[in-house]
């Protein structure tokens, strides 16, 4: 089977388990593993004006996704998660994390010193959204319109920037570890000046 357009399919890493015991515990009595191996890829988009733009994933790389990401099929009797190439946050290079479009990795951190005042209305205050980090990584960019063009938008902020960023956002805040989270650059909402 062959994915169509900017779908793809990923192995999910570790699906079932088995105890010291030798009792297997299968992947839906576990957490889920939002890490695997692409499997199959489709063509790309075309976009408004004719042009193919490709998809960037490559079958076998090592990649982290969303926690609501795609859907799960059966193939040939093994469970596969068929999503949309936007659904991946990054990919694994090198045991290197490489984030893709317009996402970001932010290291949290409190400022340094700060001469400024940030007043916040009682909603955001009450859902703690906006915390305070360093920017670790970027992807290269968001497509201007996803179906419309094969263009990229530059990135709003770079790796070094001190940034004022909204959490847990529409699933699309993700921690890697206690300390960074990957974002998107649209999450970003100020670049603060040490």
């Amino acid at each position: 089977m062959k994915p169509l357009h900017d779908r793809i399919f990923v192995r999910r890493e570790g699906s079932d388990t088995m105890t010291s015991g030798g009792i297997v515990i299968p992947g839906t009595a576990q957490e889920k593993k939002l890490r695997g191996t692409v499997v199959a890829v489709g063509r790309g988009v075309v976009v408004e004006d004719g042009r193919l733009r490709e998809t960037v994933l490559k079958v076998g790389e090592e990649v982290l996704f969303r926690d609501s990401a795609g859907d799960l099929v059966k193939i040939d009797d093994e469970e596969l998660v068929m999503m949309r190439e936007d659904d991946v946050q990054g990919v694994y290079r090198n045991g290197e994390f490489v984030p893709i479009f317009d996402r970001v990795v932010v290291k949290r951190d409190a400022p340094k010193a700060s001469t400024y005042v940030i007043v916040l209305p009682d909603a955001f205050k009450e859902k703690e959204v906006l915390e305070y980090g360093i920017v670790h990584a970027t992807g290269p960019g968001q497509y201007v319109q996803w179906k419309k063009s094969a263009d990229l938008a530059p990135m709003r902020c770079k790796a070094g920037d001190h940034v004022l960023f909204q959490a847990k956002h529409k699933g699309a805040y993700h921690e890697l570890d206690k300390e960074t989270v990957i974002v998107r650059d649209f999450d970003i909402i100020a670049i603060v000046d040490e």
